[in-house]
């Protein structure tokens, strides 16, 4: 079941460059997907009573064109797949003449927030998302291979407000942290994220690079050097950005 969500890029959603940020893109497709399944019936509340929660896996986004400073857009999202513990869901950004601009696959792991243990999706979650419970197979691959080549580049304390309402880090401030190692001549047409570990309040988290080819990963570990997520940037290797 698809849905869709009108935006107008604000001016506090750009860089610089009057583009609209990594991190924000995540927020944008975030948004859809929670207020999706608000609007069915399967929200925020529902889960919470439940003890459930949407934990994010991984990313896979082809960037086209970022939205620019006050440009409507649509973002629309399909849960296209939910079987056994997961759930994966499919992103669009359009812009005001049906162009896509960003294109982005997700998996998703349903859990109880108390136990920290994975949960089945029950019958009437899919159901009601109008998700296939087989017979497709989704094209996103979790896993980021990387070296063992690393540079230290920050270390960074959690604070409460870093926290989502699953109690750990949310995603984009992977992402937001990660933006601040972009190659800025050269254009991003890839990103893929790779989560492994929920971060929590009072932990520490130190941030690595490294560069292969035309990709830069950037890794996060906590302060026990457990493996908390990779973000890999593919860049355009013959066009800088504009």
């Amino acid at each position: 079941m698809n849905f869709d969500m009108d935006i107008k890029v604000r001016y506090s959603e750009c860089t610089r460059a009057q583009k609209v940020s990594l991190h924000m893109i995540l927020n944008y497709m975030q948004d859809a997907a929670t207020l999706h399944s608000e609007v069915i019936g399967f929200g925020l509340e529902r889960n919470l009573s439940h003890n459930h929660g949407w934990f994010l896996l991984a990313y896979d986004i082809e960037i086209i064109r970022l939205p620019e400073v006050f440009e409507e857009i649509t973002v629309s999202t399909d849960p296209y797949l939910m079987k056994g513990y997961y759930g994966y869901r499919s992103f669009n950004i359009h812009d005001s003449e049906g162009n896509v601009l960003v294109r982005a696959d997700s998996m998703w792991i349903l859990m109880d927030i108390e136990k920290l243990l994975p949960v089945r999706v029950p019958y009437e979650m899919t159901s009601g998302f109008g998700s296939s419970d087989g017979g497709i197979k989704p094209t996103i691959r979790r896993k980021i291979r990387a070296g063992s080549d690393w540079e230290a580049v920050a270390s960074i304390p959690v604070m409460p407000f870093y926290l989502d309402t699953n109690g750990h880090v949310n995603n984009q401030y992977y992402a937001m942290w990660a933006e601040g190692f972009l190659k800025e001549d050269r254009r991003l047409s890839k990103v893929k994220i790779d989560y492994r570990k929920s971060a929590a309040d009072g932990d520490r988290i130190r941030i690595f690079i490294q560069d292969k080819g035309a990709d830069r990963i950037v890794k996060f570990e906590n302060q026990d050097e457990e493996l908390l997520a990779y973000v890999k940037f593919t860049f355009d290797p013959e066009e800088a950005e504009g």
